[in-house]
């Protein structure tokens, strides 16, 4: 009896301890905790393996940082005098332009995304929160099980690799679990807010497949016969993209970002840029690469 209760004794320590644990730390404070924790775990090793020289996992963050530069410059392109759209976002790049050229320009890309990963992993854990279990399990187990939901989802989006490609892709997962959110609350009866609308209209600029969600609202705005908000939302969201594409035709190009416009046309056709190390900009010119 003596050694039950020495063994019982642990146990119900710790369960009383994670009790307490759990009913103060909430889904969404667990899950910025975990984002920022690995985060930080990568970014020292990255900072060890390759002393500093580097951040980024792909070498488009450097293009774009190029990118930003020349738009510093008011020239639409990587190459002088050849007008191009590099970046497959409108949005990225022009975040990146009020640090352009200065010392702190390489780390913008990173900056941006820990603070649009932590505010996503926020709202997974929000999302967690939300979670409808059965209401006959224990509550301190649902807690748990919430708070273990909102960490998991954080490593299950990735937003931590996301954070070193050093593009525009935690910026859109922010906009697309916000609208998951806003999606999840109308099933319940609450209406569309007007800045989720804003979301869904901006959410092209950031990436093209951000189409999808706006779709996505203004089928539900049909549904609720909210004819002039549909029409408002969408043609704020085709604007962007629309001037855009004018821009780059009227100067000869595609009416798409390269890398779209790669996977649309023939390769042997057409190139994406090349980032080689000591070119300009870091970018082989159009006619040194190879097709």
């Amino acid at each position: 009896m003596l050694q039950a209760i020495s063994s019982e004794a642990p146990a119900g320590r710790i369960g009383r301890a994670v009790d307490r644990i759990s009913a103060i730390v909430k889904p969404e404070t667990a899950a910025l905790a975990t984002f920022l924790i690995l985060t930080s775990a990568v970014l020292a090793q990255v900072l060890v393996q390759t002393g500093g020289a580097s951040l980024y996992s792909l070498d488009d963050a450097y293009i774009h940082l190029a990118f930003a530069e020349r738009l510093r410059l008011g020239h639409v392109g990587i190459n002088i005098g050849e007008i191009t759209s590099p970046s497959s976002s409108i949005i990225w790049p022009l975040l990146l332009v009020p640090m352009a050229g200065t010392p702190f320009a390489t780390a913008m890309p990173l900056a941006f995304n820990v603070v649009f990963g932590a505010m996503t992993a926020w709202l997974l854990g929000r999302m967690a929160g939300k979670a409808e279990l059965p209401p006959t399990w224990n509550t301190s187990a649902v807690v748990r099980l919430r708070i273990a939901i909102g960490m998991a989802l954080v490593v299950a989006c990735n937003l931590v690799g996301l954070v070193f490609t050093g593009l525009e892709h935690n910026l859109q997962v922010l906009i697309a679990v916000a609208l998951a959110l806003v999606l999840i609350e109308y099933a319940r009866g609450t209406p569309i807010p007007t800045s989720a609308l804003a979301l869904a209209a901006i959410g092209p600029a950031v990436r093209y497949e951000m189409f999808a969600l706006t779709a996505t609202f203004a089928l539900l705005l049909l549904l609720d016969r909210r004819w002039r908000t549909m029409f408002c939302m969408c043609a704020a969201s085709l604007a962007l993209p629309a001037l855009f594409a004018a821009f780059l035709v009227l100067n000869g190009g595609y009416p798409l970002p390269n890398s779209v416009m790669a996977k649309l046309l023939n390769r042997k056709r057409w190139s994406a840029p090349t980032f080689r190390p000591g070119s300009c900009c870091g970018v082989v010119p159009a006619h040194e690469r190879s097709f």
